[in-house]
């Protein structure tokens, strides 16, 4: 099954707006279809969601990105550890409970 390139171009877009509502929003949006997307859509997403979550500076945002990768990864398994190799460059100081959870789970199962 695949969620096809129209839906994927417009998640990727709203994923990195300059709007961090809409931001926030997109990615909680990718957890609501997690049995709907192909191996390509995963892993692209996995791809555009760190890149983002490596330069976001709104905590929330950046919260919802990192809980979309993690959802993709375990409903799906086809996350690797290089699609999400931007996410080394996040400082772990500035994360919170919820994404240092996240983060562990990362580190010991694909960085």
């Amino acid at each position: 099954m695949a969620v096809g390139d129209c839906e994927l171009a417009v998640l990727i877009r709203e994923i990195t707006s300059f709007d961090p509502g809409l931001r926030g929003n997109a990615a909680d949006r990718v957890t609501d279809r997690l049995g709907s997307y192909d191996p390509f859509e995963v892993r692209t997403l996995a791809r555009v969601l760190a890149t983002m979550a490596a330069v976001e500076r709104a905590t929330s945002c950046r919260k919802a990105q990192l809980h979309a990768i993690h959802a993709l990864h375990i409903a799906t398994g086809l996350v690797t550890g290089q699609d999400i190799e931007p996410l080394r460059r996040i400082r772990r100081d500035v994360l919170e409970g919820p994404e240092r959870e996240y983060m562990r789970t990362f580190e010991e199962d694909l960085l």
